[in-house]
C-alpha cells in the first residue's frame, strides 16, 4: 500500500510539473487554439465532474457540455468501463490525462500551418479508432488502405506511389479527397448514412432514408435530407427531425480559416453551415413559386422546415473526425439501444453506465472506421483514375506528335515501311 501511495504521489507530482513547465493550463490551452482565450478542451476532471447535466428538451440540438466531451482520449464513463478496481481506473485516467497534456504542449510548438498540428487539433475519438480498435470480420482494410488512413490521421505525407499523377497531387492527399470524378466520395457518404440508420433501427426508431415528400415547394421542387427520424414515439410526438450528412475534404477553408482569430475545428464549422443552407434554399424555392413574398415573410416551404426544427448537420471530416452533433447522436443511439431487449448482451450485472459506455464505443468504432477507411479508399480510387487519365493523355499526345511529323515529312511512312519490309 505504501509503494502504491508513493507511485501515485510521483505521478501526480509529474503531472503538476508538466503543467507548470508548459506555462500553466491556460498557456497550453491558448497556444493550441491560437488565441488568448481559454480552450475548454483541457478542462480539468474536477470541473468536468462538477458540471451539472440537464436532460435537454431536444437532445441532438442541445450543445455539448464542453468540447472536452469529444476531444479527450478518455472520459470518466470510459474509465468506469475498464475492468479492474477503482484504484486501477484512477491511475489509468491520470496517466492518459498526463499523456494528453504532453502531446498538446508539443503540438503547440509547431507552426499553425503544420499538417501534424492541424491533424492533432481536429482529430477526436473517432479518428483514434484507426489505432485503438481491434480488427474484426467487418473491417478488414488492405495494407494500402490502412497505411493511408493512419498517415492522414497523424498529419503525415501519404506513403503511396503517385505514378504519372504525382506532379498534380499534393503530398497529403487534399486534392484526392476533393476529387469528384472517382464517384467513391458518394460511396463514403452513403456508407456513413447507412451505418447511422442501422443503429437507429436497433433502437427501434422510426427512420426514413432520403424522404422526398417532406419538403416540397409550391413548384414541386423537393429538398431531400439524408435521414428523417422520429425523436419521440407516440400520439403527441412532433414532426420527424431532419439530418443531413456532410463529408469535408482536406485543405478546405473550414480547416485553414482564422478569421475569427483562432483555429477552429473544420467539421464543427461545416456542421454549423447546414441549417443556414437549408433555410436559404427554402427561401429561394418559396420566392420562385411566389415572387410577391417580402423579405420578412416566410413561405410555405420555410414554415414546413421550421416545423421540423430545421435541418441538423452531421459532418465527418478529412481526419476521420466527427462534428459535435455526431458525438451527441452517438449517446442518444446508445440510450435508445439500451432500452431494447437486444441490449442484454451488454449488461454488466445491472450497471447501466458500463453498458452504455460499451455501446458508445461500439457505435463510435463503426462510424470512425467507416469514415477513415472510406476516405482512404476514395483517395486511392481517385489517384488510380488520375493515372489512367494521365496515361490516356500521354498516348494522345504521342499520336498528335506523330501526325504532325507525318504532315511535315510524309516520307516517314515510306521509310518505316521499307524498314519493316527489309526485316521481314
Amino acid at each position: 500500500a505504501a509503494e502504491l501511495k508513493g507511485a501515485l504521489e510521483r505521478l501526480l507530482d509529474r503531472r503538476s510539473r508538466t503543467v507548470e513547465a508548459a506555462g500553466g493550463w491556460d498557456a497550453v490551452k491558448a497556444s493550441m487554439s491560437g488565441q488568448k482565450e481559454p480552450d475548454h478542451d483541457l478542462e480539468t476532471e474536477g470541473i468536468a465532474r462538477g458540471r451539472k447535466k440537464r436532460a435537454p428538451d431536444n437532445p441532438i440540438d442541445s450543445p455539448l457540455g464542453s468540447r472536452d466531451d469529444f476531444t479527450a482520449p478518455r472520459l470518466p464513463e470510459d474509465i468506469e468501463a475498464i475492468p479492474g478496481s477503482k484504484m486501477q481506473r484512477r491511475i489509468s485516467h491520470e496517466f492518459y490525462q498526463l499523456k494528453e497534456l504532453e502531446l498538446r504542449a508539443r503540438a503547440s510548438r509547431l507552426d499553425i500551418t503544420d499538417q501534424r498540428r492541424l491533424a492533432f487539433h481536429n482529430s477526436d475519438r473517432f479518428s483514434r479508432e484507426v489505432f485503438t480498435a481491434l480488427p474484426d470480420n467487418y473491417f478488414r482494410p488492405t495494407n494500402e488502405i490502412y497505411r493511408m488512413a493512419a498517415a492522414t490521421c497523424l498529419g503525415l505525407p501519404l506513403n503511396i506511389a503517385m505514378g504519372n499523377a504525382g506532379n498534380r497531387v499534393d503530398r497529403y492527399g487534399f486534392k484526392l479527397s476533393n476529387d469528384g470524378t472517382a464517384h467513391t466520395r458518394h460511396t463514403l457518404h452513403n456508407s456513413l448514412r447507412d451505418r447511422i440508420i442501422y443503429f437507429m433501427r436497433l433502437g427501434s426508431s422510426t427512420v426514413s432514408k432520403e424522404p422526398k415528400d417532406l419538403l416540397l415547394s409550391a413548384t414541386g421542387r423537393p429538398m431531400i435530407p439524408d435521414i428523417a427520424y422520429q425523436e419521440e414515439e407516440g400520439p403527441t410526438s412532433s414532426r420527424p427531425r431532419l439530418l443531413d450528412i456532410k463529408t469535408l475534404g482536406g485543405g478546405t477553408k473550414q480547416y485553414t480559416s482564422t478569421k475569427s482569430g483562432n483555429l477552429r475545428k473544420g467539421a464543427h464549422v461545416r456542421e454549423e453551415a447546414v441549417p443556414k443552407e437549408y433555410s436559404a434554399r427554402a427561401r429561394r424555392y418559396d420566392r420562385e413559386g411566389d415572387p410577391n413574398l417580402t423579405e420578412n415573410q416566410k413561405g410555405p416551404l420555410e414554415k414546413t422546415l421550421d416545423d421540423h426544427g430545421g435541418a441538423i448537420g452531421l459532418c465527418f471530416g478529412f481526419y476521420a473526425e466527427a462534428s459535435p452533433k455526431v458525438h451527441k447522436l452517438v449517446g442518444i443511439l446508445a440510450d435508445k439501444w439500451l432500452e431494447q431487449e437486444s441490449a442484454g448482451s451488454f449488461d454488466f450485472f445491472g450497471n447501466q453506465d458500463q453498458a452504455k459506455a460499451r455501446m458508445v464505443r461500439l457505435i463510435r468504432k463503426n462510424l470512425g472506421l467507416t469514415c477513415a477507411f472510406g476516405w482512404a479508399s476514395h483517395k486511392i480510387h481517385a489517384l488510380h483514375k488520375l493515372n489512367r487519365r494521365r496515361r490516356h493523355q500521354l498516348h494522345m499526345a504521342e499520336e498528335i506528335d506523330r501526325e504532325l511529323q507525318i504532315d511535315e515529312n510524309p516520307a516517314i511512312l515510306y521509310s518505316q515501311g521499307q524498314g519493316r519490309a527489309g526485316t521481314e
